[in-house]
């Protein structure tokens, strides 16, 4: 290659590093603090509120355990029935001690898989279920929260603790829960057989642990910050979605689609690069895992092999432990898994419980009767009312309209107009002032009553899916298709 190949290449990589590092500035200033959560690994407070969602399935829960426990011994005892196979029938020249350790075998093979087939189900069942009524009692709580609430919390989070969010809460319960204690207790069993067999393999066996240990501890502590920004970026990718196509008339009547694909694309390839790290984190793991099993692999056919031939150790044994020995590594290599799903969970966790522990700042007083039926005399006396604390929309407003009667209110954008029907329908609480209808200050009766007795038509109206007439009977459900179509008549 050229030198001058050389320069242009090395400025093409100067270049991309210096849009990349001014992307990465960019999308850094969107995260917010609630974003850059890292979460634990294990926070107990955090487990025990996700336990309780599963209490109502408990049964379950213990079937499966009992279940997990059955395959994982399973699981360990096929090594050992190949290496009795081999001891007993084949270096005996015993053909029917050879199909009773086949039968064997197979035996347990159909318990393990059996077991389970059933324990993948049932923990299917209620991580499903469990997610089912955990996003349920979210969307719920979230409709008990005022417009303050809503307007000061995007859609795109809220869609991202909706989905993806609770999307990590199905996965470490359908698969985490189980999984850890069934790589726990697998590995606890091989490690116990491995002992049993012949202690001095077992301890060839286990002097790679300390190389894996290094190498699992070097994977965890760069891999918390690597998967936290690829959830990062991917929850800012959903959420940038869901405004662009909630907003494509704004965007559209102010040309704005060149500059909306541009942040998009830097969106989009800062995911990418975290990918990418993660990728080279995954590549330089779990390949190292493997090496780990071949190199225990090699040094247990070697000691072993010697044994063998000074008959120290019989063949069946040592083709027991070759078979523990890829064994022993898979519940290592998930633990290693589980480890980042585990502190994914925590973090999700907290911000979606985070949303649940809010509490609504515009509620019923304990006692609040009904609103009876209008008559339409409304009242403002000396209203009082700011958005933020500081900066009042409105000040010292006094009006009174009579049932019947018809005013408009009239001015400039940003004067009110929009608030004093917010306020009439209790969306908000008045800053100071009251409001009354028929003499009844709108504070003291609920507020369910107050708006049904409301027609409000929106600056911006929205259609909900489904048909118009869905639509028009959508505040009152047992309207009539004759009251749907006079109330169509009527507009």
């Amino acid at each position: 290659m050229s030198n001058q190949n050389v320069t242009q290449t090395r400025n093409e990589y100067l270049r991309e590093k210096e849009a990349r590092e001014a992307r990465e500035a960019r999308i850094k200033a969107l995260l917010n603090d609630e974003d850059e959560l890292l979460g634990k690994a294990y926070d107990s407070r955090l487990v025990r509120r996700l336990l309780a969602y599963m209490r109502p399935y408990l049964p379950r829960l213990i079937l499966a355990i009992l279940l997990m426990i059955t395959s994982s011994l399973m699981a360990v005892v096929q090594p050992a029935i190949v290496g009795k196979a081999i001891d007993e029938g084949i270096a005996a020249g015993s053909l029917q001690t050879v199909r009773t350790w086949t039968v064997l075998f197979l035996l347990v093979a159909i318990i393990e898989w059996i077991t389970n087939r059933w324990r993948i189900g049932i923990m299917a069942y209620v991580g499903t279920k469990v997610v089912a009524d955990y996003r349920s009692e979210l969307f719920r709580h979230l409709h008990t929260l005022s417009l303050n609430f809503h307007n000061n919390y995007s859609v795109g989070r809220l869609m991202s603790r909706l989905i993806s969010d609770v999307g990590v809460l199905q996965d470490f319960i359908t698969w985490s829960i189980t999984g850890l204690f069934r790589s726990f207790f697998t590995l606890t069993g091989i490690v116990i057989a491995m002992l049993l067999l012949d202690w001095k393999l077992a301890l060839v066996t286990f002097s790679v642990l300390p190389l894996m240990f290094i190498l699992t501890r070097y994977w965890q502590v760069r891999v918390r910050k690597v998967y936290r920004a690829t959830r990062q970026r991917l929850a800012l990718i959903n959420g940038y979605l869901n405004e662009s196509i909630s907003g494509i008339r704004v965007t559209k009547s102010f040309t704005r689609e060149a500059v909306n694909a541009q942040h998009f694309y830097d969106l989009n390839r800062s995911y990418f690069d975290a990918n990418v790290r993660a990728s080279r984190l995954t590549a330089l793991f779990f390949p190292g895992v493997d090496f780990m099993g071949s190199l225990a692999t090699a040094l247990v056919v070697a000691v072993g092999g010697w044994l063998v031939l000074q008959d120290a150790l019989t063949t069946g044994v040592l083709v027991a432990f070759v078979l523990y020995i890829r064994r022993f590594f898979d519940p290592i290599r998930e633990l290693a898994q589980r480890y980042n799903t585990f502190q994914a969970t925590m973090a999700s966790s907290e911000r979606v419980f985070g949303l649940l522990d809010t509490e609504p700042d515009l509620v019923d007083a304990p006692d609040a009767p009904p609103l009876p039926p209008v008559v339409g005399r409304v009242d403002f006396k000396d209203v009082t009312f700011a958005y933020q604390d500081g900066e009042l929309a409105l000040h010292g407003i006094t009006l009174h309209a009579e049932p019947g009667e018809r005013i408009a209110l009239v001015g400039e954008t940003g004067a009110g107009k929009s608030t004093i029907i917010r306020l009439l329908a209790r969306f908000f609480d008045v800053t100071g002032g009251a409001i009354e209808i028929d003499g009844a200050g709108i504070r003291q009766v609920t507020a369910a009553s107050l708006r049904s007795q409301l027609g409000i038509v929106l600056q911006d109206p929205f259609l909900f899916a489904g048909t118009v007439r869905d639509n028009i009977r959508y505040g009152r459900l047992d309207a009539t298709d004759e009251e749907v179509v006079a109330a169509a008549k009527a507009v």
